[in-house]
């Protein structure tokens, strides 16, 4: 049900720069994981695939120092997973999954534990690029409870991961629900290739635009 929307949404080809990919047996990566939390998983990401970006001397440089920093990096991965299909990807948008009438409690857990990961990577290579973990406000995400799609977010404050509850912007339930869904995801991807990469790109590959 929910990987027919999201290719509708984002497409699935091999040669996409934002792409989407199922995930359910990704786990997180223990140097990154919150102290004593359960390695929680998610269900689907919005990844970035530099090697099908744009041809542009910023990109060529990413995909360079990508692969310097994958030589140092837990796992070899440029993210918080153990994911092989993910180890040279970015990840930009979390998505979690429930069955209608699943507990809310658990899906939060997850996508908090699973952003607190992200974080801490993100701070780890922010650090070493010597680049600005505050200028990027928020990272987003998606909890599908049954038919309903909302929205989430966790933003950083003081090493501390907040999670922002999720508010709802479309159901399968019913033709405009979808419509409206199909928008909130490619608004996302938007997000992730206009925002979030440059961002990626500056402060946690230490990439100088020209």
């Amino acid at each position: 049900m929910h990987s027919p929307l999201l290719s509708m949404a984002i497409g699935d080809g091999d040669q996409q720069f934002i792409g989407v990919e199922y995930c359910p047996t990704a786990g997180i990566i223990k140097e990154y994981l919150p102290t004593n939390a359960p390695g929680k998983m998610v269900d689907f990401c919005l990844f970035i695939d530099p090697e099908n970006g744009p041809s542009c001397v910023e990109n060529t440089a990413a995909i360079k120092a990508i692969e310097d920093l994958r030589k140092v990096l837990p796992l070899s991965a440029i993210n918080h997973t153990d994911l092989f299909f993910l180890l040279s990807r970015p990840l930009a948008v979390s998505i979690e999954t429930k069955k209608r009438g699943g507990k809310e409690e658990e899906a939060e857990l997850q996508m908090g534990t699973w952003h607190a990961a992200q974080w801490k990577l993100l701070s780890r290579l922010v650090s070493n690029a010597g680049g600005a973990l505050e200028t990027l406000p928020f990272i987003p995400a998606i909890v599908v409870q049954g038919h309903e799609w909302s929205l989430g977010a966790t933003t950083r404050e003081n090493n501390q991961t907040i999670l922002w509850l999720e508010r709802r912007f479309g159901s399968t339930t019913s033709a405009l629900g979808v419509y409206q869904i199909v928008w909130g995801l490619q608004r996302l991807a938007r997000w992730a290739e206009d925002t979030y990469w440059p961002w990626f790109r500056k402060n946690a590959l230490g990439i100088v635009e020209s």
